[in-house]
């Protein structure tokens, strides 16, 4: 169920969900998308609710569903590109001064921005 990190070389992540979209909303319409097989990779800050929720899209049969090991900080903390309003950046916002604890200093982005 855990995607690791080493094999996202050539992968690129969206990070334009809006902050306060209920993940619920956001899959539906995805799921809704999908091609048969097509797989579902999950993440949030550093893995906890991402994890939960691929536990719980799998429990209800959805198959090829895969959580990011270590989220979107690990992301970037490993200088693994995203993509944010149609850019890739190396920068990742930390929402605020706890959480951007967890993302290294050169891909942190300004918590004003």
């Amino acid at each position: 169920l855990h995607y690791p990190l080493r094999r996202q070389r050539q992968m690129c992540i969206e990070t334009d969900v809006p902050p306060a979209t209920p993940v619920k909303r956001v899959m539906e319409q995805y799921l809704s998308m999908r091609q048969p097989g097509q797989k579902i990779l999950v993440y949030c800050s550093v893995g906890v609710r991402s994890s939960r929720y691929a536990q719980q899209l799998k429990g209800a049969g959805i198959e090829n569903i895969y959580n990011l090991q270590g989220s979107i900080f690990a992301w970037a903390n490993q200088g693994f590109p995203v993509q944010r309003q149609g850019k890739t950046v190396q920068k990742v916002h930390g929402y605020d001064a706890e959480w951007e604890k967890y993302l290294l200093p050169q891909y942190r982005s300004p918590l004003d921005e």
